[in-house]
């Protein structure tokens, strides 16, 4: 199945990544089988591993020390990742 071209994911424009990233993200392309643009599996190579570890850092506890209620602090997290991804 081909890649859309259009929606309201703003990645990089195509051929402005830094070209440290372009090797790591060909090996991570290989590895889900398919041919998603480069500048895609860059947005989620930055967006996972902050959702990931918030929802990690709470389901553990790891928040107790500085926060009675961390929902805000996910809910902002939530904002800057759908901020990452063009839709806020």
């Amino acid at each position: 199945m081909p890649w859309p071209s259009t929606g309201s994911c703003a990645p990089p424009q195509p051929g402005t990544l830094d070209p440290q990233w372009l090797a790591q993200l060909e090996e991570v392309r290989e590895h889900v089988g398919s041919e998603p643009p480069l500048e895609a599996l860059y947005v989620f190579v930055l967006a996972w591993p902050r959702l990931y570890g918030m929802v990690s850092m709470e389901a553990f506890g790891h928040l107790a020390f500085a926060l009675t209620v961390p929902g805000p602090v996910f809910e902002q997290t939530l904002r800057e990742i759908l901020a990452l991804l063009g839709g806020m």
